[in-house]
């Protein structure tokens, strides 16, 4: 359960973390999950919303909470025919702390970056199961020209690590931040091939 439930919980507190400012997060995100096993499959294709919020609590420690809620179809199939489908729902809470390990980062003006670390614990309930994870997250964030920046994450569930990574991007606009992301990641697990990955887009409000 856990491994199937790592990329988003994962990612999430990563790019919760990402531009540690005080702000609120709302987003879109789409997720693909394959277990693949000889000639069986399982697929998962969900999508849905999250909404997020960091608060700093001085220049170098911070907060960060998050909820997403994700539905969609889970199939299976078997030499490429689907023998089953059915509808199954997400639901992901995450709260955690981080701290900035190196922050000049100035987006406006396009210099500097931020490098930070983030710990979170998260429940997350699909369809009839639950899985408690505690999470570990390290976010890069570097400014490549005036209002814009890129970030990179390596994140994972502590339990059983196997790193998630994801890269995304940043254009101040208004008030705050319109990002969007992608993070995947890959196991095997007794023979079962995992593939998972996770793309969001959205909008962050600073206060």
């Amino acid at each position: 359960m856990q491994k199937l439930l790592s990329l988003v919980v994962a990612g999430l507190v990563a790019s919760s973390a990402a531009n540690a400012e005080s702000k609120t997060s709302l987003s879109y995100i789409s997720t693909s999950t394959d277990l693949t096993y000889s000639t069986a499959k399982i697929a998962l294709d969900m999508d849905g919303f999250a909404i997020g919020t960091t608060v700093d609590l001085n220049e170098q420690f911070f907060l960060t909470g998050s909820y997403s809620k994700l539905s969609g179809t889970a199939s299976a199939s078997l030499s490429g025919t689907t023998i089953a489908t059915g509808n199954l729902d997400q639901d992901t809470l995450t709260v955690g702390a981080g701290i900035n390990l190196t922050n000049d980062l100035d987006r406006q003006a396009g210099t500097g970056s931020n490098l930070k670390a983030a710990v979170g614990y998260s429940k997350t309930d699909l369809g009839t199961l639950s899985a408690n994870n505690t999470l570990i997250g390290l976010n890069y964030d570097f400014a490549v020209a005036k209002k814009v920046s890129i970030n990179t994450t390596f994140s994972g569930v502590i339990d059983d690590f196997n790193p998630a990574y994801g890269v995304g991007i940043a254009y101040s606009l208004g008030g705050g931040d319109l990002f969007a992301g992608y993070a995947f990641t890959e196991d095997n697990v007794a023979g079962i091939k995992i593939e998972d990955s996770a793309l969001n887009i959205g909008y962050s409000f600073n206060f």
